[in-house]
């Protein structure tokens, strides 16, 4: 793995699903882990051999973080030295995704900021560990993360509001701008961020409204992130975020060297504002994005 290479300028973007989020099912809160539901690690080879005979290099690659740190502080770091070592082994560059939609178990949720810290102390931990890796997803999809989080209520903290959603936010923000201070400092390395791309399209001009404020709340969490002042539709955010949160998140926004933003785009990303009467064709909605 080189420490050199910089960031394709175009790349299709190949990775493993990693996610491991808190769900309600049956009335009893249930870990869905899509590395043990899809057998990876018990394939790892085998799957990244396949991966590389199709001629990918680049793959985005995560280990859950609550199983590289089952207690407080204690690490163990066997999943990842396999999965980079398997990544060596067969000509992948990894993007490190270090969380992606679960904690440790030892933490309450996105909502209770005691978590950034301990975020924090892993990545530098991570950092010390491993010198190679160059290309870093701290926190995937910190939007998505927030909003089935803390506004739709069907993952982790379990929260439904507009608040929640953008207190949960502003933490998940400012956790992946602190890992991205820790990693700037440490090497030369890239931020390539990922994450949900909604397109909201209004039906007719009466609807245009309703598109802005939806797209406005959604690109929230870019404003925050690079340092851009939000618009009024959201200016709320600095009504229930706690001050301190948000002057860190401001001294640390805005990095524009070696940043990638990538967008996670699906049919389902196009919402419509309104009736139509047809839902709209797959061109329709790459046109929309």
């Amino acid at each position: 793995m080189s420490r050199s290479r910089p960031f394709p300028e175009f790349v299709v973007a190949c990775g493993e699903e990693a996610s491991d989020p808190l769900v309600m099912h049956d009335d009893r809160v249930v870990r869905v882990d899509e590395l043990a539901a899809s057998g990876h690690l018990d394939h790892q080879d085998d799957d990244l051999a396949a991966v590389a005979s199709l001629g990918v290099d680049v793959w985005r690659y995560g280990m859950p973080w609550r199983l590289t740190e089952p207690e407080p502080g204690v690490f163990d770091w066997l999943l990842w030295d396999r999965a980079l070592a398997a990544c060596d082994r067969h000509g992948l560059e990894p993007v490190v995704d270090l969380c992606h939609f679960g904690l440790p178990d030892h933490y309450a949720g996105f909502g209770d900021p005691t978590w950034i810290d301990g975020f924090v102390r892993y990545v530098e931990a991570f950092l010390a560990r491993y010198r190679e890796p160059m290309w870093f997803t701290p926190v995937n999809e910190p939007l998505i993360t927030a909003m089935c989080s803390g506004m739709w209520g069907i993952w982790n903290d379990r929260r439904a509001s507009r608040h929640d959603y953008m207190r949960l936010l502003a933490n998940v923000t400012l956790a992946n701008l602190e890992a991205i201070d820790r990693i700037s400092a440490d090497r030369a390395g890239w931020w390539i961020g990922a994450e949900g791309f909604g397109c909201h399209v209004a039906a007719t001009p009466e609807h245009e409204h309703a598109a802005t404020v939806a797209r406005e709340l959604d690109q929230l969490t870019w404003d925050l992130h690079l340092g851009v002042d939000p618009p009024s539709s959201v200016a709320d955010v600095f009504d229930v975020v706690d001050p301190q949160v948000l002057a860190r998140i401001s001294a640390l926004a805005g990095p524009t060297e070696r940043v990638v933003a990538g967008h996670d785009f699906y049919p389902i990303s196009v919402m419509v504002h309104g009736v139509v009467e047809e839902p709209l064709s797959i061109r329709e909605r790459v046109a929309a994005y």
